[in-house]
């Protein structure tokens, strides 16, 4: 005799932190800032930088011990122990750059995914506590790459990309039924979406956080995996976890290198997703933190740097006091625009 599984109820809130780059900090404050209103999301998506606040909210309960971990020295030297990729050349960056600029087209060769990452950390992430009890549960996106490194430069075909879950047990039942989003608008992403449930959080967000061409892939389970570029802004995936979904507006994206890159690697344009996105109904919106875009490069604690004698990027990390600062800053400037309701619902 069988007996029939219950169904899982969906969670009641979530959060999505999506992507961030160097400024995921925001997020966290954002998170904070909802806290304290009195919003207890029960439920995380988080894709890229996202994915390393997302872990850092289910590993430390207390607000100040989450951001004294985020901008602790540890962080610092973490991101200060980045080391070249073997696709760190300059001139093939640029040149590969130029190319996608000016042919804005999907790639029709399989694209080399596997050693074309420009960095790579020498020191290990910071270790995070166990998730704590009563932490939110935690959805993660990622990317399965449908192919092998010998193949790369063979001719391309269909669903060479999978959209990626890392989820527990109760979001994989309720994400069974789901298809990519994203595969309506590229042939190159297969609409069946990889679920697992059995991958550490620890590992799902290293796998979330490498974006191609910047860091290299990681291998699980027998399959290569990358970063959460495929599916930026994962809000069918949230409205079909929980009755209510809390996000944040997005800028538009560069369209010198971003949406390029992109639209070559994945098969669809970015921009368009974003709209996609913006356009969701029943969604609580948190509206865009324009500040994070008032500081000048020259005084970010993580910034990018040309050295044309060496031939290479550098990802050139500043003192532990500058790196300080300015996730504190980060931080402040996601709470302080979130806690005074710059936020609104459609």
């Amino acid at each position: 005799m069988t007996t029939c599984q219950p169904a899982a109820a969906k969670y009641q809130q979530a959060f999505m932190l999506a992507g961030g780059g160097h400024q995921y900090a925001a997020l966290l404050g954002r998170y904070q800032a909802i806290i304290d209103a009195g919003i207890k999301p029960d439920v995380l998506i988080a894709t890229c930088g996202g994915a390393i606040v997302a872990n850092l909210i289910r590993s430390i309960s207390d607000a100040e011990q989450r951001l004294d971990w985020i901008s602790s020295e540890e962080m610092h030297a973490f991101w200060k122990s980045q080391v070249s990729g073997p696709g760190n050349k300059l001139h093939k960056v640029l040149y590969s750059a130029l190319i996608r600029k000016m042919n804005n087209s999907v790639s029709d060769t399989l694209p080399d995914l596997f050693q074309s990452w420009l960095f790579d950390f020498s020191n290990a992430f910071p270790t995070l506590p166990k998730a704590y009890s009563g932490a939110p549960d935690l959805v993660t996106i990622g990317t399965q790459l449908n192919y092998q490194e010998t193949q790369v430069g063979l001719e391309s075909y269909s669903e060479i990309f999978s959209e990626t879950i890392f989820c527990n047990s109760r979001s994989a039942y309720l994400l069974a039924e789901e298809r990519s989003t994203i595969s309506v608008l590229s042939e190159k992403v297969a609409s069946k979406i990889e679920i697992y449930t059995d991958i550490v959080d620890s590992i799902a967000m290293r796998i979330s956080v490498a974006d191609c061409y910047y860091y290299p892939p990681v291998e699980v389970c027998n399959h290569e995996f990358i970063g959460g570029l495929i599916n930026l802004f994962p809000i069918e995936i949230a409205q079909a976890l929980a009755n209510n979904v809390i996000a944040e507006r997005k800028p538009n994206f560069d369209t010198h290198f971003a949406s390029p890159a992109i639209k070559h690697v994945f098969g669809f344009d970015p921009q368009i997703r974003l709209e996609q996105f913006h356009a969701q109904k029943n969604v609580t919106w948190l509206k865009r933190i324009d500040s994070l875009n008032n500081v000048s490069p020259e005084n970010l604690s993580i910034k990018k740097k040309i050295q044309w004698l060496k031939n290479k990027i550098n990802l050139e990390v500043g003192s532990y006091q500058n790196f300080k600062a300015q996730v504190l800053a980060q931080y402040h400037a996601g709470y302080q625009s979130t806690i005074k309701g710059d936020y609104y619902t459609l």
